[in-house]
């Protein structure tokens, strides 16, 4: 198992990049054509489908511009933060301190953390009623997968990635300039 505490800032955020971004970015694509065509054919019987959509909807349209905001401003600011010579002083960020965009990050977090649960409530705890096809097996396995990946990548960002970048910010901007 991999010490995510221990590593660098750089290879926690290749991993986060590399593995939750990724799947992030193809269920997105693939669970919103699975929905639709859930939609269409149980719709009619099971009009909670419709909800379910639009929340997800709502999560897909939050997430793709989180996940560009992080990839092109907050994780380069990080990486440089990490490549920073001891006795150097930080990197300029345009945003002011690293505070900023991980605020804004953790409260896009948090909302994404209610979508998700809405996604539960709405689905029973995606629970697949006794006429549910096979699609309909995927899409509630799938989006319980997809769930389970984001909590797990919320979890990276905000309770290591973040602290420790807030943290060696902090130790740089003690050096003098």
């Amino acid at each position: 198992a991999t010490k995510w505490a221990e590593i660098s800032l750089n290879s926690l955020i290749d991993h986060i990049e590399s593995a939750h971004h990724v799947f992030t970015r193809r269920e997105l694509e693939r669970l919103t054509k699975l929905m639709a065509k859930v939609c269409q054919v149980h719709g009619l019987s099971h009009h909670e489908l419709f909800q379910l959509e639009k929340t997800f909807k709502a999560l897909s349209d939050e997430l793709g511009p989180h996940l560009r905001k992080e990839e092109n401003v907050l994780f380069p600011y990080i990486r440089a933060l990490e490549a920073t010579a001891p006795g150097s002083a930080p990197p300029v960020a345009p945003f002011g301190t690293v505070r900023n965009p991980v605020r804004m990050m953790s409260l896009e977090h948090d909302n994404a953390g209610q979508l998700l649960r809405d996604l539960r409530e709405v689905s029973d705890n995606y629970s697949v009623p006794a006429d549910g096809c096979g699609s309909f097996h995927a899409l509630y396995k799938g989006l319980a997968e997809f769930e389970q990946d984001l909590q797990q990548h919320i979890h990276l960002e905000n309770n290591l990635l973040f602290p420790r970048a807030i943290a060696l910010e902090n130790l740089l901007a003690l050096v003098p300039a």
